[in-house]
């Protein structure tokens, strides 16, 4: 294969993985939620140090009970808003309680989805651009 077809595959890719972000981060701002906003008892609220990288990162946790059982609280940003003993609200899909509405939107496969076509697209478009000079240079 040529590099000027494999530069116009590459834009062409490109510019339709683009297209798809857009629509997919358009769909996953205006989809429905389906969650059940709750009211949970917080049990523990710690800050855990994780090793990650070689570096030692602080990684806030909170466990929360609703109905007799304990969950995890996700997409939290600290651990010090949440006093154990406290109730607070909460959004639950399934088997996850979530402490704000992002939490849940960010959870959903259109989400993910969005976030795979971003990535395709920088992936892509940093090829394109290492391949203009190879699709203009001269044959000797």
């Amino acid at each position: 294969m040529s590099n000027k077809v494999k530069g116009i595959l590459l834009g062409v890719g490109t510019v339709v993985c683009l297209i798809l972000t857009i629509v997919l981060r358009i769909q996953s701002d205006n989809q429905e939620l389906s969650y059940e906003k709750v009211n949970v008892l917080v049990v523990t609220s710690e800050t855990k140090q994780v090793r990650a990288g070689g570096k030692t990162v602080l990684h806030p946790h909170v466990t929360v009970s609703y109905e007799g059982e304990t969950y995890e609280l996700k997409n939290i940003y600290d651990s010090y808003s949440y006093q154990p003993g406290r109730t607070i609200p909460a959004y639950k899909v399934g088997k996850n309680i979530y402490a704000n509405e992002a939490g849940v939107q960010t959870s959903t496969p259109l989400f993910y989805a969005y976030f795979v076509f971003l990535a395709a697209t920088f992936v892509l478009f940093i090829a394109f651009l290492c391949n203009i000079p190879k699709m203009f240079k001269k044959k000797e």
